[in-house]
């Protein structure tokens, strides 16, 4: 079974403007994925970071719809640590944002097969911290919700 972590965009993303077809096409693929974590297909951890993120949705109906959906499919809940945040540090080197650093770092150290974004810096930046990873033996890959969803579709043999 896939063990995904999903960034706080990818909880957010129904929620978001649909007018654009790609972000419609995310946010079709993210209800999916959450309808694929409460059918037992894949396993998702969520982290401390994400929750420390969705409390600053400034929305409150949105905020409060996107953490009780982060809870409702979440697996476990992973917190931050000293191991984290030297992993972090160090991808820092390939991303400015500290919080996208903590959620790479969090998805590999919990051995996630992947990190979902909709992130267009992060995806742009993924196979350089994929390989980055890779030399410090992790295997973890950043999609786009997208993708995942036709990589776990395959595996289910849909």
């Amino acid at each position: 079974m896939q063990k995904l972590m999903l960034n706080t965009n990818v909880y957010c993303r129904p929620l978001d403007d649909l007018t654009d077809k790609n972000v419609e096409l995310e946010a079709k693929c993210a209800k999916e994925l959450f309808n694929f974590a409460r059918n037992e297909m894949v396993l998702i951890i969520s982290s401390e970071i994400l929750f420390y993120e969705i409390n600053f949705i400034e929305e409150k109906d949105k905020r409060e719809i996107v953490f009780h959906l982060a809870k409702n499919v979440e697996n476990r809940m992973i917190d931050i640590t000293s191991d984290v945040e030297k992993l972090a540090d160090q991808i820092e080197a390939y991303m400015k944002d500290y919080a996208d650093c903590l959620h790479i770092a969090l998805a590999a150290l919990s051995n996630c097969n992947y990190l979902v974004t909709c992130d267009r810096e992060l995806l742009r930046k993924a196979k350089t911290i994929e390989s980055f990873l890779f030399k410090h033996n992790f295997k973890l890959h950043i999609i786009n919700p997208i993708k995942v969803i036709q990589k776990v579709t395959e595996d289910h043999g849909k």
